[in-house]
């Protein structure tokens, strides 16, 4: 058997590496769809984890470009 290691985070980890709140991530598990959802790992009812490559990804997708912005917003 090949060893893969998997870095598993803490949903305290997690929401510090991204700056933000545990609550923001549960309020995320819940509500979010597609592309606005953190993808995460749910070993049990109470075992929330996350993957930093996962994190970093979600950050990566969120960066918005001044072009975007301007056509988003109609300018």
């Amino acid at each position: 058997m090949t060893n893969h290691p998997i870095t598993l985070l803490t949903e305290k980890e997690a929401a510090e590496i991204i700056n933000t709140s545990v609550s923001f991530l549960a309020k995320n598990r819940c509500y979010s769809r597609g592309d606005d959802l953190i993808p995460y790992l749910s070993l049990s009812k109470r075992c929330i984890r996350y993957q930093l490559k996962d994190l970093l990804a979600w950050i990566e997708s969120k960066k918005v470009t001044s072009s975007q912005e301007e056509s988003d917003y109609g300018f």
